[in-house]
Formats: C-alpha cells, sequence, structure tokens
C-alpha cells in the first residue's frame, strides 16, 4: 500500500520541493495494528516504510513532526502559494453529517489526550486529495479527488477537517509550494539505484 513517505520521496525523486509533516512521522506498528484498514498489508510496508523514515533527512526529503490546525489550512491556502496533499478518510470526506460528528469526537479525543490517536475504526479508509484552493462563498476548500467522477470538487471546511483529523491520518499532509522550479527527475549516476529503491 501507498504511504505519505512514499508520496514525499517520489516528489521528491521526481525534483518537485515538499515538506511531509505528521502528527506522527513515525512507523509504530502496535499502534497501527487494531485498524482493519491497515491489516493486510501491514507486516509487508512496516520494514520499508521504517526505513524510508529513517534515511529521509540523508535522501533530502523533509520530514517534520508538525499539524496545522484547521485555521492554519485555511490561511495557508488562502495565501494561493501552496498546494497540499492531504490523507484523508475517505468515509468522512464526502459525509458532512457524519464529518461533524467526526470533527466533535476528534476535537474531544485529541484534548484529552494531548496527541494523535492511533486508528482503530473498522470504518477507516484511507485516501489521498489534494487541496487545489478555498471557496470563500461556501466555506470550504476546492479539492482534486482522483476517486470521484468529478474530479475537482468542494468540500466543507469542517467536513475536510474531520476526514484528515480522523484516526488512522495522523494529520499526514504534504505541502508543495507552487511556484518553486521543479529541477525535474532525478536521473542517478551509473551504477546507483534511484532514491525511492534505495
Amino acid at each position: 500500500s501507498v504511504w505519505t513517505i512514499d508520496l514525499a520521496y517520489l516528489l521528491s525523486e521526481f525534483g518537485v520541493t515538499c515538506e511531509f509533516i505528521s502528527a506522527a512521522p513515525t512507523m509504530d506498528v502496535a499502534s497501527y495494528s487494531g485498524s482493519a484498514f491497515y491489516a493486510e498489508s501491514l507486516a509487508e510496508d512496516a520494514g520499508r516504510v521504517q526505513r524510508l523514515l529513517a534515511k529521509a533527512a540523508q535522501e533530502n526529503v523533509v520530514v517534520r513532526k508538525a499539524t496545522l490546525s484547521a485555521a492554519e489550512l485555511w490561511n495557508l491556502m488562502s495565501e494561493e502559494e501552496t498546494l497540499v496533499i492531504a490523507l484523508v478518510d475517505a468515509t468522512l470526506l464526502h459525509n458532512r453529517a457524519a464529518a461533524s460528528r467526526a470533527a466533535a469526537a476528534a476535537a474531544a479525543a485529541a484534548a484529552a489526550k494531548g496527541k494523535a490517536t492511533p486508528p482503530s475504526s473498522v470504518n477507516y479508509l484511507g485516501h489521498y486529495v489534494l487541496i487545489v484552493g478555498l471557496d470563500d462563498g461556501r466555506g470550504g476548500f476546492v479539492v482534486n479527488d482522483p476517486a470521484r467522477d468529478d474530479e475537482r470538487t468542494f468540500v466543507h471546511a469542517e467536513t475536510l477537517e474531520a476526514a484528515r483529523c480522523a484516526e488512522g491520518t495522523d494529520q499526514d499532509l504534504i505541502l508543495v509550494p507552487i511556484y518553486e522550479q521543479s529541477t525535474g527527475p532525478t536521473v542517478p549516476p551509473p551504477g546507483e539505484v534511484p532514491k525511492i529503491v534505495r
């Protein structure tokens, strides 16, 4: 399966400047073991993800322990200088009522624990979307969702917040500055393998 660190490495390999931020930029296998979503591939993924995280700085892949509040994400997008790849719970993304309930529950849990909670919900469905802008008039975000026929869609701010802060996401975001020039794909020297393979 694809983890956020995989995407960060691939973007870096293609010369795209980016920063991967997460509430938990580590791989604690025990915290994912109760999740049906991760169960099938967890044993296979764990070693790879741990290696990628451990080698990130050496490979010039920027990984930082951090989260963005709803206001910080809104302000970042209002500057129109960044694209954001967000790991979301797809079961909440287009279900506003469920998302509102989940947002309240997530906020209460986060306040009580002071940190991200491990994924435990059998209903969790990890999915990546690209946040491309704001729709001030309707109070939400313009999102490219590759799982939808109408790929570019509107998502209410509170719905996106619930989906990206759901258990299992670790609030993973990849921030991509729009106006930074890409260096293009990195061609490894003869005898070396690409970064993602290393």
